[in-house]
């Protein structure tokens, strides 16, 4: 079996003593894991988490680890290298699809929502931030834990909305989440849309609070109705950028 399809680097690890597992985020096939040999030495090079590759995989058959014979580096992020939010998106971004994802899933939205938010590693922190949060709530979606955030879930208003119910995970307009706002979860003014693609070409920038409250919602979904389920927790990576940005408010 062969498969080629572009792809995103998640992870290295050793495989004997110099070749080496390749884990990365096909656009058609999703996690797919693979050996690289060490007499491969044309692609070393580009054995980075974050960098975009053309792949080609080969095994005799898909449930097999097979091999990567073609790892082509078509976009760097050597760049982020020098932006350290930037690598603590990075982190986070790799370490919840490593909790979070199985292989051979394909997640094409997945696939995309990264790829955006790889080409702005290199831009503006509230750029970098604003993708970042549209793409745990593609995950989310993924995942089967779509958040609704656009339309109030009581009313069917599309104004004042101000609350997300850690239920459903549908947004509550102020009138009708006011007498509850003890039960409810707070909704930050910049994901009050209708999908996180929306959300990802809004040209207003949040600023680094409503980040934090944004990832303050989105964790609790996270936690509550995915990671529990497989006995696990938030990733320290994930906790460190949030801690990093608490600093920038301090």
């Amino acid at each position: 079996m062969i498969i080629e399809d572009n792809g995103i680097i998640i992870s290295i690890r050793k495989f004997g003593e110099r070749s080496r597992i390749v884990s990365c985020l096909l656009q058609s096939q999703g996690i797919q894991n693979g050996i690289i040999r060490a007499s491969n030495k044309k692609y070393s090079d580009g054995l980075q988490p974050g960098n975009m590759v053309y792949a080609r995989w080969q095994a005799r058959i898909s449930e097999h680890l097979g091999q990567y014979t073609t790892l082509e580096v078509t976009h760097s992020i050597v760049a982020v290298h020098h932006n350290r939010i930037a690598l603590y998106v990075l982190n986070a971004v790799i370490s919840l699809l490593k909790e979070l994802l199985m292989p051979h899933d394909p997640a094409p939205e997945l696939y995309q929502a990264m790829k955006r938010l790889l080409h702005v590693l290199d831009e503006d922190i509230a750029r970098i931030l604003q993708q970042y949060v549209a793409f745990e709530l593609d995950l989310l979606q993924h995942l089967g834990r779509p958040l609704e955030l656009g339309i109030c879930a009581a009313t069917g208003s599309v104004d004042d909305l101000e609350f997300v119910s850690p239920k459903s995970g549908r947004a509550v307009s102020k009138s009708a989440g006011s007498p509850y706002s003890d039960r409810l979860l707070r909704l930050p003014t910049f994901m009050r849309t209708v999908s996180a693609d929306a959300l990802a070409k809004e040209q207003v920038l949040p600023n680094i609070q409503e980040i934090i409250d944004g990832l303050t919602l989105t964790k609790y979904f996270l936690q509550r109705y995915l990671l529990e389920h497989y006995g696990k927790k938030i990733p320290e990576a994930r906790n460190i950028l949030i801690s990093k940005l608490e600093i920038t408010q301090e």
